[in-house]
């Protein structure tokens, strides 16, 4: 299943980002973005418990890349099928470095 919804989360700077819903095991194109591997079950809830839930916070240059990796993705499956992965799709290196950080202090304050 490809790209299916949007899912705002604020930074606590108040920025607004929209990140976009796919269903893990999507054919993703090659492109710079910073992505959260969460559980499709908590999207109704708020974006910092959405962060908590969260398996995976990381940035990549080619998110086609770290995205099909089996061994990757087969760890990621190891936390039961109902996961999805929030895609922010960011080309400058240290603004994705940034947000990934700020998303990762978000995950520690919402546990």
């Amino acid at each position: 299943m490809p790209y299916y919804a949007d899912f705002p989360i604020i930074l606590p700077t108040g920025e607004e980002l929209i990140f976009e819903q796919w269903s893990i095991g999507s054919r993703f194109e090659p492109c710079a973005a910073i992505y959260v591997v969460t559980k499709k079950s908590c999207l109704d809830q708020n974006s910092r418990q959405v962060l908590r839930e969260a398996i995976d916070i990381d940035e990549k240059n080619d998110l086609q890349r770290a995205l099909t990796d089996r061994t990757v993705l087969h760890g990621y499956m190891q936390h039961g099928t109902d996961i999805v992965v929030l895609i922010y799709k960011e080309e400058d290196a240290a603004r994705r470095t940034k947000i990934k950080e700020e998303l990762q202090r978000l995950k520690g304050m919402a546990g």
